[in-house]
C-alpha cells in the first residue's frame, strides 16, 4: 500500500517505460491555465501649438511604453504566462519627437 489514492504522480518503475513517462510528462495534470489580461503596448502623444512665421512648424512629443504588465491573471502559483526561463521581459519606456517643418 502506498500513496497512489493520494497523489497523481506515477509510481517508479523500473526497467522505465519511456512511453509511459513521455504520456506522464504531457499530460494535462502538469499543465497550468494560461488566461491572462496584459498591459501591452502605449503611446501618449501631445501636439504643441504650430510655431514660426507662417505658422508652418509643428511638433509633436510623444511617449511609447512596451511590456507594462498584467493586469488579471487566473492560476494558482501566481505564474506570468508569457515567461518561459524564468526572467520575465521588462517594461519599456521611450522618449521621442516628430518636427515638421
Amino acid at each position: 500500500m502506498g500513496d497512489e489514492n493520494l497523489t497523481d504522480i506515477p509510481a517508479f518503475r523500473y526497467p522505465i517505460d519511456v512511453n509511459r513517462e513521455e504520456f506522464y510528462t504531457n499530460s494535462s495534470l502538469l499543465g497550468v491555465r494560461g488566461d491572462h489580461i496584459r498591459l501591452q503596448d502605449v503611446r501618449f502623444a501631445y501636439q504643441l501649438p504650430n510655431i514660426g512665421k507662417n505658422r508652418n512648424v509643428s511638433i509633436d512629443l510623444y511617449t511609447y511604453m512596451s511590456n507594462i504588465g498584467i493586469l488579471w491573471k487566473n492560476n494558482s502559483l501566481n505564474l506570468d504566462p508569457q515567461v518561459r526561463s524564468g526572467y520575465p521581459t521588462p517594461m519599456e519606456i521611450s522618449f521621442g519627437t516628430h518636427v515638421n517643418f
